[in-house]
Formats: C-alpha cells, structure tokens, sequence
C-alpha cells in the first residue's frame, strides 16, 4: 500500500448542506400545499389525531375486520342437527338462537356479519317443524285407523265413532 491512495471512507469536501428554510407563519396542522398536491383535505383532522371510525391516525392497526356472530353459527348448528337429534326441540333451539344472532347483528353496526347464516337456519328449522308436524299427524291418523280396523266387531266403539261424525 502506499501513502498516495486513500484509506478511509470519500471525503465530502465539496459538499455543502441544503440552506434552511425560510421562516413563515407558525402552524398548527399539516401543511396545506406541498410539493405533491394540495395536502389532506379540508375538515381532516392533522396528523395523529385519533379518528374514531378507524383508530388512531392515518396508519396501520385502526381497522378490523367484520366477524361472523358466533351466535348465528350456533343456530346453524342447532336447525341442521335437529335433523338428527330431538327433532322439534333443537328446531325451537334454533330459531331462538337465529333471532338473538339478527339482533345482535342488526345492534353491531356493520361489525358482525352472518344474517344469511340466520336466514338459512330460520329456513331450515322451519322446515323441520313443518315435517315433523306432518309426522306426527300422519302418526296419530295411523293409530285411529288402526283402531278401526280392529274394532269392527264392538258395538260401543262403533257408536263412538258414529257419534263423533
């Protein structure tokens, strides 16, 4: 090496600083003109003013997402399990809990979604308690005329039935 050639970093000797600028009117807010366009919009609150839609200033973390109302889920669970299990009881299960899921859906304010998972389980269990009504029907017509049939021969019971139609 020898003591011609440079060894530490590039000096900056020429260089000189940006002069500062110019004092004007104090401030309070952000700057209204700007070198990229004419600046927040009028009625914006300054930089880092909490907004109380979205959080705290212009940046990350301020806004969530809707949620599915756990409740809804629930009376989905409930009208397509009363398929399946205790018919008309987990149906009235469900449309209780559909009815409490739109309410609380209709009190968040566009911060909990599921009103089809309401509909759909309104509709289901609706449906389920129309068949299970026609089942019980069909069930206790079955069992008069079963009693008919057998009961050709008794006179008592023949004149029930004749006084009943």
């Amino acid at each position: 090496m020898s003591d011609d050639e440079p060894t530490g970093p590039p000096s900056n000797a020429g260089w000189q600083p940006p002069p500062p600028p110019t004092p004007g009117p104090p401030t309070t807010g952000p700057p209204t003109t700007g070198p990229y366009g004419a600046g927040p919009p009028t009625g914006a609150p300054p930089y880092g003013t909490p907004d109380p839609a979205y959080g705290y200033g212009y940046g990350y973390g301020g806004y969530a997402p809707p949620q599915t109302e756990g409740t809804a889920i629930g009376a989905l669970i409930a009208a397509i399990g009363s398929w399946v299990i205790c018919f008309p009881i987990a149906a009235i299960v469900a449309l209780v809990l559909a009815s409490t899921a739109k309410r609380k859906i209709a009190e968040s304010g566009g911060r909990l979604t599921g009103q089809g998972l309401v509909t759909a389980s309104k509709w289901i269990a609706w449906i389920n308690l129309g068949v299970s009504a026609i089942a019980i029907l069909f069930f206790i017509f079955a069992i008069v005329f079963a009693g008919l049939s057998e009961s050709d021969g008794d006179p008592e019971f023949q004149r029930l039935v004749l006084a009943l139609n």
